[in-house]
């Protein structure tokens, strides 16, 4: 820098000292000033990757700013400018805002913009009217005193030469076939499009957008060329049901005539290709076909998939000659037998049994229930009068703390030989979330409230059966009047994996993968949960996270990850500790990429919704079956979340939704809109559940139940073929089914 800068043409004689004072150039300050308070704007992106809202707009300022101050002008043009330039200009903008990382092409593309509007205003403001006084060229502007001397004067070279003076004769010829002048300002067209949504609930095509930009504040198109082609898409929109069915070719093309050049869709904006745009929201029609076929092809896969175990089942009704004629022994149950030959006994079977529960490549999957076990009558062992007779897998129980009067949880019973004098269970539902768990979990967990649908040990005198049936009258309201749907109307699928499950042992364990819920976790299925599931009656939590496991599942297919995240049932349903869900969904909220949409279902205690947050816009979704209003609950919950986080409170928005008719419907409802969600190609939540119908039908309701059927039914084919593995373990497991299941295969068969 010189100090002479400050010096750059003098007034001259009679010039007047009181000129009128001009706009300096734009500095940002309020950027700087939170960037050294260590606080960021952030950022929101429409469904093309447009930068859009109030700070995109301050974002476009500081771009032009920092090419300014940090870009030399005497580089040609913005492909000769190096590249360890233009990734400070992104650092630089990263320390003062929240942006995407895949924005970092349009970002730098966008700076390359400013760089040439900068160089322009310098030649026609500082440059080409003082030509004639050559003083005036020495030194830089006053207001751009920032600009090292020897670049002004490399610069101001540059722009007396012949070459550029034909550049320059090019450019104004090509500007001059710009006919149709938007006049958008600096709201863009993306903002435009985003005010055009938010007045109207219809799709907005480019031809809409195009249009609107190029009225006035009157509304009123100012030339006729303008108007003329405004009025050919006013005749073409009114001539076809849709403003985009012709692909490329659509209202906009046709109105317009000519091909959109590489790199510039006409009327969309910067930085949109035609791939990226014509293949989102502009072909809804034609994806949703493609889906439809999908859908079909999945269901064919489905059923070939069912005949193949009705004949693995078959064939092993043929090997159970194999297998072992196995006799009852006295003073055993029917499911008791020995299934070995020549001179074992009792007890070097339980010697096997107890290697077999050591394996840990049988737990992971699918728990087998110990079919050899010693009388239980012998031993005559009772514990506070219930016997270990009763504490048998699967069974129903409450779970009390200190005293039998104080019940803090409902489970069900996975191991009742745990470890001596505790009893492992899985937690079904919470009541007191505060309550301190009596024997920690490995995983450090100390709070009720972070033991849904885990697996935990509890003291044997404190867990309470009674031959009690799991009840969730306290949980749910009106049950009374709902008539469960008879299993034999159940989907083909859900009832071969209701009769395998059920003659097999007791619970499906899946273990679910960190990137589905963001932790790494078990999820439990009993029989008990399998059964109303299968008899549409409430729904368990766990099935819920199956199902929501299976959806993960569809989009590694599709490749749409990038779209939705999932919480898992449990987490900020009502009934456990509201610090507790804050942290949960903060930490989930906080693992988002921008504009993903984060689901997860919600139970106030009796009804299951579907919750839907937009972190980066601050929105928040709330979709009822039943369409109650927003639960105040949930609302202190997230709202208390983006407080953690610094941001305003979301807008919540009640969407319209399919209403279910019964009672208990909820549930496979919330499943539904799950899966029509992220199986959609819009990523608009309000549009599809606009397009959904009003009510689902059982057929649509047996869709999820059956892909859910399929999905866990793989699991068990896991656990049976890593049970295949272990000898004692595919005996144990093998012949009860077979023999237990031949009047159903028959049944199936003849069907």
């Amino acid at each position: 820098m010189f100090d002479s800068q400050d010096v750059a043409r003098p007034k001259e004689k009679g010039e007047s000292s009181t000129q009128k004072r001009k706009r300096g150039p734009t500095e940002m300050k309020e950027i700087t000033r939170a960037r050294s308070e260590g606080q960021k704007l952030v950022i929101q992106y429409n469904e093309l990757g447009q930068a859009i809202g109030q700070n995109a707009t301050k974002l476009k300022s500081f771009i032009g700013t920092t090419v300014r101050f940090h870009v030399p002008i005497i580089y040609s043009d913005w492909p000769t400018v190096p590249k360890e330039i233009k990734d400070k200009i992104f650092e630089l903008i990263e320390a003062g805002f929240v942006v995407d990382p895949r924005s970092k092409k349009a970002i730098i593309q966008n700076a390359g913009v400013c760089f040439r509007q900068f160089k322009y205003r310098l030649t026609t403001t500082y440059v080409l009217p003082f030509l004639d006084d050559v003083e005036k060229l020495k030194f830089p502007p006053n207001e751009y005193s920032f600009i090292d001397q020897q670049h002004w004067t490399e610069f101001v070279a540059s722009r007396l030469k012949e070459d550029f003076k034909k550049k320059s004769e090019n450019g104004k010829e090509k500007r001059k076939k710009h006919k149709y002048n938007h006049r958008t300002s600096r709201k863009g067209y993306a903002n435009l499009m985003e005010e055009l949504k938010a007045s109207s609930s219809d799709q907005i095509d480019r031809s809409i957008v195009w249009k609107q930009a190029r009225m006035d504040r009157k509304g009123q198109i100012p030339d006729e060329e303008t108007k003329e082609v405004v009025n050919l898409i006013d005749e073409l929109v009114a001539t076809q049901n849709t403003t985009n069915g012709f692909g490329e070719e659509d209202i906009l093309a046709r109105a317009l005539g000519g091909k959109d050049r590489p790199g510039i869709l006409r009327g969309v904006g910067k930085y949109v290709t035609k791939k990226k745009y014509f293949h989102t929201a502009t072909q809804q029609k034609t994806n949703e076909k493609e889906d439809d076929k999908a859908t079909s092809k999945e269901h064919d896969r489905m059923a070939k998939r069912i005949k193949e175990l009705e004949e693995e089942l078959l064939k092993m009704k043929e090997n159970d000659d194999c297998v072992g004629n196995s006799k009852e022994e006295p003073g055993m149950g029917s499911k008791e037998k020995s299934f070995m030959e020549g001179d074992e006994n009792v007890n070097d079977m339980e010697d096997l049994s107890n290697d077999l529960e050591s394996e840990k490549d049988i737990e992971d999957v699918v728990e087998l229930n110990e079919d050899i076990k010693v009388d239980i009558a012998k031993d005559d062992k009772k514990v506070e009068g219930v016997t270990l007779e009763k504490m048998k897998v699967g069974t129903p129980c409450k779970l009390a703390f200190e005293t039998k009067d104080h019940v803090v949880a409902w489970g069900t019973i996975i191991d009742s030989d745990a470890e001596g004098d505790n009893v492992k269970v899985a937690i079904d539902v919470v009541v007191d979330g505060d309550c301190a768990i009596p024997i920690p979990s490995e995983q450090g967990m100390y709070k009720m409230s972070q033991e849904v649908g885990s697996h935990i040990l509890w003291p044997r005198d404190l867990v309470i059966t009674n031959n009690i049936k799991m009840d969730y009258g306290e949980f749910t309201k009106d049950m009374s009047t709902f008539a469960p749907t008879p299993i034999q109307n159940a989907p083909v699928a859900l009832r071969f994996l209701l009769r395998m499950v059920e003659h097999m042992g007791s619970a499906i364990q899946i273990t679910t993968p960190h990137d589905v819920f963001g932790v790494r976790r078990k999820c439990c299925i009993m029989i008990e949960s399998l059964k109303d599931f299968t008899s549409m009656r409430p729904i368990a939590t766990a099935c819920l996270d199956a199902y929501i496991m299976y959806l993960y599942t569809r989009m590694e297919s599709t490749r749409t990850l990038n779209l939705y995240k999932f919480l898992d049932a449990g987490s900020i349903s009502c009934g456990s500790s509201k610090e507790e869900r804050v942290q949960l969904l903060t930490a989930r909220l906080l693992g988002t990429d921008y504009d993903q949409l984060l689901l997860f279902p919600y139970n106030s205690g009796n009804h299951w919704t579907l919750v839907v947050i937009n972190l980066t816009k601050g929105a928040a979704f709330w979709i009822d079956p039943l369409k109650n209003r927003i639960d105040p609950d949930v609302t202190e919950v997230v709202e208390r979340s983006f407080n953690i986080m610094n941001k305003k409170k979301p807008a919540w928005r009640v969407v319209k939704c399919p209403k279910q008719s019964g009672v208990v419907e909820c549930g496979y409802y919330v499943m539904r809109f799950m899966r029509d969600i992220i199986m959609s190609t819009s990523t608009s939540i309000i549009q599809i559940m606009k397009d959904s119908p009003r009510a689902y039908t059982q057929d649509d309701i047996d869709c999820i139940r059956s892909e859910w059927a399929e999905f866990v039914g793989k699991h068990v084919d896991k656990g049976l073929n890593k049970a295949k593995g272990n000898p004692m373990a595919f005996y144990k497991v093998l012949p009860q089914s077979i023999k237990a299941m031949k009047p159903w295969i028959r049944q199936l068969v003849d069907v």
